[in-house]
């Protein structure tokens, strides 16, 4: 898959490519998969009260995933998932919040980490990180 390196471009009211682009090589499948992303991260920040969100990874090349310990078919390879935090709450109220979205079907993947959440719109499963 040829990937791009896009300039940066606000996707959506509060997310912008430099958020949602691989950290290590500033790439990205295509933008329309970044504007996927931005959208679900958006939906998300919207129902956790439209408190601010950090993202600490969005798409991930299968490299980059594989450097930091990723599943090896991870959505984040597909542009299809975040890791974040919510400025102003923990992360299990992040969780909770995110697993009332989960069962609405608009989150797939559930996980929950020490220090941050991940959500993605692929299938459904759950899990608890290390």
């Amino acid at each position: 898959m040829a990937l791009i390196k896009p300039r940066f471009k606000q996707l959506t009211p509060h997310f912008s490519t430099t958020e949602l682009v691989d950290r290590s090589t500033g790439q990205a499948p295509s933008l329309a998969a970044l504007q996927k992303l931005a959208e679900f991260a958006e939906m998300i920040r919207h129902e956790m009260g439209d408190l601010p969100i950090h993202i600490t990874s969005g798409y991930r090349t299968p490299k980059h995933n594989a450097e930091v310990g990723g599943a090896t078919d991870s959505q984040h390879i597909h542009c299809k998932a975040i890791d974040f935090v919510v400025r102003g709450l923990t992360v299990r109220e992040t969780w909770r919040l995110c697993r009332e979205l989960q069962k609405q079907g608009i989150i797939g993947g559930l996980g929950r980490y020490a220090t941050w959440v991940h959500a993605d719109f692929g299938p459904k499963r759950n899990w608890d990180g290390p």
